[in-house]
């Protein structure tokens, strides 16, 4: 016998926000974005909201801000146009107070887990972002406006850095709780794949695995550098030996070691100094570093032309100094 609950099946159609703003647009100009951030009701709870509202009228007024745009009341705004009730100024409120702070407040109710705090996080991040660009440009065009001027050139240049200092993830981060951490993956889900991420913000995946499904949170492997490489000199009283093996191939004397591994690199140290290099690659960089550390890429091509182009010089050079010599002798 299953114990899986049955589906619910709807008792009213929700109708689509746009209509609903059509029907009302004398009234409410838009939604704002953060608004647009609070995940919708469910259906068995718009089902009941629709019946309270029938019942007893709309208790709970709709809060606008100064230019129109809906802060609070989406799902109410949905059930009056589906009840085709008429909207008059004691169902609409304009307040003064933070978009943001209000959108908290409903998601505070809400019954949401981390991961899909963290997504709505994300359409907050959006909207700081695309906010952080138009006061670039913003910053840009008064820059080219007051280009002709030094002091007002300065005080563009300040502000624009200080806006740059601002990172709207930090920020985002601080107003809703959420982990930088989280918050940076969340938003790398939402732009790779945008139906994982609703899925996410429906409660339907856990962020970890919409991170695994998107590949967003698989690193690129590093590349095994020479500080991962121990010098191969060794000191020996010979002369010289030689020796082989399936896997690697070593010559070495009283002051240099080369020893061609399996994986086609050959190293040669002498002295503190140990040069890398890919047998196939000619142009590319070789690396080379001392046992402090520090290391170097240099172009192999590059360093040939150079070393040839300084024997070309210091043989004209000598060829000019011995003239010189011959014609002051004469």
């Amino acid at each position: 016998m299953s114990n899986k609950k049955p589906r619910y099946t709807p008792r009213h159609s929700r109708p689509s926000l746009d209509d609903a703003l059509k029907h009302y647009s004398g009234q409410i100009t838009g939604v704002h974005s953060y608004c647009e951030a609070v995940p919708q009701m469910g259906r068995r709870d718009f089902d009941n909201l629709v019946d309270e509202i029938k019942r007893n009228g709309m208790l709970q007024r709709l809060l606008v801000n100064s230019e129109g745009l809906l802060l609070d009341g989406r799902n109410r705004l949905q059930a009056c146009y589906l009840l085709r009730r008429q909207l008059t100024d004691q169902h609409i409120e304009v307040t003064d107070a933070s978009p943001l702070a209000i959108a908290n407040a409903n998601i505070a109710r809400r019954h949401l887990t981390v991961d899909q705090r963290v997504m709505l996080a994300v359409k907050v991040l959006t909207q700081e972002r695309e906010k952080a660009a138009e006061r670039k440009r913003e910053g840009q065009r008064k820059g080219r406006e007051n280009r002709n001027s030094p002091s007002g050139a300065k005080r563009a240049s300040n502000q624009t850095a200080k806006l740059r200092n601002q990172r709207a993830i930090e920020n985002v981060s601080k107003k809703t709780g959420v982990s930088r951490a989280d918050l940076a993956k969340a938003e790398k889900v939402a732009k790779v794949d945008p139906d994982t991420a609703k899925a996410v913000e429906a409660g339907e995946m856990p962020l970890d695995e919409a991170v695994k499904k998107t590949g967003v949170g698989v690193k690129n492997k590093k590349i095994k550098t020479p500080n991962n490489i121990k010098p191969v000199h060794k000191e020996t009283d010979t002369k010289s030996v030689s020796t082989a093996s399936s896997r690697e191939t070593k010559f070495s004397d009283s002051q240099t070691t080369i020893v061609d591994r399996s994986d086609d690199i050959r190293v040669v140290a002498f002295g503190k100094v140990s040069i890398f290099h890919h047998q196939d690659l000619t142009s590319p960089p070789i690396i080379v570093g001392d046992d402090q550390g520090q290391w170097w890429a240099y172009d192999l091509a590059e360093g040939i032309r150079s070393e040839a182009e300084s024997k070309k010089h210091a043989t004209r050079g000598h060829s000019q100094t011995k003239n010189a010599a011959k014609s002051s002798t004469c």
